[in-house]
């Protein structure tokens, strides 16, 4: 029987990796009532991801040597979510007994490999489990949306708002290279981006498109706006959980393999991914749901704008 009353764990660096962690850490914390469920988050990215989740006790973001030092026999367990040299560092100075997830399985979704793992930890049929992944915006998080929605007029009655995330991760990191900064093999290049947007507005005058991205995306949202000047941009300008109180709002998203779709994917928002050679069955939409809608092409780049475009006018 699993007994064990205080766990550690650690989530990943990096957005979508955290959020793939949620189903587990939920299922992890319903093993018993007793179960204190500690994370240490390896930035502050992965720590935003976890404000508010009510399966988490407490969030150590990247602590310090004495902090650690402080917990050392504090944990009567650690559990491995991913096995990187971070995470066995951090387990070592903890001095800690520690599962570790097994070899990698390729052919299923990482979010659904972690929930099966935790799942035979503490010896729990998952067959009916939750499988949304958690992110807990709150009324102070939808009333920054409803405030730069309505810095823009919009209308909630007629306005349709389609959003496009127009980066992607690997984008944001090569942004300090003086080459090439707006292509990457996993983003859609943002002529198409453009071009889907000003036909869907020739469509129907009432949608209205907004944009997301990180600060490293500016100049994509800047060359999206001299063309389509009425969408909004928001671009740098929501929290993690800002942006999942935007997917409430919207009537589709539309977004390659990047942290966003993750954050969509904690809603139920009309989802259109876009894949290039990356597996969408490891790292695309979880769970798989009918208004999730996975476009895949060997090169990203030629997915066509008519079959975006076509699967967006299905969803209105």
């Amino acid at each position: 029987m699993f007994n064990y009353q205080k766990i550690i764990t650690i989530t990943p660096e990096r957005l979508g990796d955290t959020l793939f962690c949620t189903p587990a850490l939920r299922l992890l914390k319903s093993a018993h009532d007793n179960v204190q469920l500690d994370v240490i988050a390896a930035s502050a990215l992965s720590a935003s991801v976890l404000v508010n989740n009510p399966s988490v006790n407490r969030v150590l973001v990247a602590p310090s040597q004495e902090t650690l030092q402080a917990l050392i026999g504090y944990y009567d367990l650690g559990i491995n979510l991913h096995d990187s040299d971070i995470a066995r560092d951090y387990f070592a100075k903890l001095n800690v007994d520690v599962v570790h997830l097994p070899k990698l399985q390729m052919d299923m979704h990482r979010a659904e490999e972690l929930l099966q793992f935790v799942g035979s930890v503490i010896e729990r049929d998952i067959s009916h489990f939750d499988r949304q992944y958690n992110l807990a915006p709150k009324a102070e998080d939808v009333a920054v949306i409803d405030d730069v929605l309505r810095e823009h007029g919009v209308d909630h009655e007629s306005d349709k708002l389609i959003g496009l995330h127009l980066g992607c991760h690997g984008l944001a990191r090569k942004h300090t290279r003086i080459w090439c900064r707006s292509k990457h093999r996993k983003a859609w290049p943002i002529k198409k981006f453009i071009t889907l947007a000003q036909r869907l507005m020739a469509t129907d005058p009432h949608i209205r498109m907004v944009i997301t991205g990180s600060k490293e995306e500016a100049s994509l949202g800047e060359k999206f706006m001299r063309k389509c000047p009425r969408a909004i941009n928001l671009i740098n300008r929501t929290s993690i959980l800002q942006l999942a109180a935007l997917m409430k709002k919207l009537k589709c998203y539309v977004v390659a393999d990047t942290g966003a779709l993750h954050v969509a994917c904690a809603t139920d928002v009309n989802l259109i991914t876009m894949f290039g050679e990356t597996s969408a069955t490891r790292t695309g939409p979880y769970p798989l749901q009918a208004n999730r809608v996975v476009l895949q092409e060997p090169v990203l780049a030629k997915l066509s704008v008519d079959n975006v475009f076509q699967h967006v006018i299905q969803v209105l």
